[in-house]
């Protein structure tokens, strides 16, 4: 299976495969007497609410690593931050490049901010191939085994229960500004707490008079 983009966010999973449809053959204008055959290629994307296993979560965090690698900054900018989707390029010959996109918990706004790193390739290029693997053999694995989590998600092999329901607004995109994130065992940004209600006073409203005895 050839995974193209994976979202995980509180309340669905999105993936999108390649799939190869069934080859075509046609005659070759170019070369009378010849034929040529051309393979038909779709793209779907599928949206579950089942909730993905641990080792997916783990997986999935576990890139935070490559990140802080790729943004050239210290490992401790890995606090706050959260892995909420993976996108997957792939060469002709396989070669694949990714591009991480996170949220990372800003102290100085009280926000969560979203990022992405720029696309980065994780394999060795092949003979007739040019490039480089961008990134360590280290990060190189940890990416590679949580597109095969990924996989397995997608091939059925999930937990055995829902993921929370939310408004019905946040199939129609990726998470966006201020949503929150359960992954379990990973801590989420705390919310900035809302100012209490202040209670309105009347001022035009008069004092019942006060009747002599």
């Amino acid at each position: 299976m050839k995974l193209l983009r994976i979202i995980r966010s509180e309340s669905f999973v999105r993936f999108r495969r390649e799939i190869h449809g069934h080859d075509e053959r046609f005659n070759d204008s170019a070369n009378p007497g010849t034929t040529k055959t051309v393979s038909g290629v779709e793209q779907h994307d599928i949206t579950t609410h089942e909730a993905p296993l641990k080792s997916f979560d783990d997986a999935m965090q576990a890139m935070s690593d490559a990140v802080c690698n790729i943004l050239e900054v210290g490992q401790e900018y890995k606090k706050g931050m959260i892995i909420t989707s993976m996108s997957i390029s792939h060469t002709k010959h396989g070669t694949r490049s990714v591009a991480i996109a996170f949220k990372k918990a800003l102290t100085a706004t009280e926000t969560n901010h979203s990022m992405v790193t720029p696309m980065f390739q994780i394999d060795n290029v092949l003979d007739g191939e040019e490039g480089r693997m961008q990134c360590t053999k280290l990060h190189a694995e940890q990416i590679a085994e949580f597109i095969e989590e990924a996989i397995r998600y997608a091939e059925g092999d999930r937990a055995q229960q829902m993921l929370p329901l939310d408004d019905g607004e946040s199939e129609q995109a990726e998470p966006t500004e201020g949503d929150v994130l359960d992954f379990r065992d990973h801590e989420a940004p705390a919310e900035k707490p809302k100012p209490a209600a202040k209670k309105v006073v009347n001022p035009t409203k008069k004092k019942p008079a006060k009747v002599a005895s």
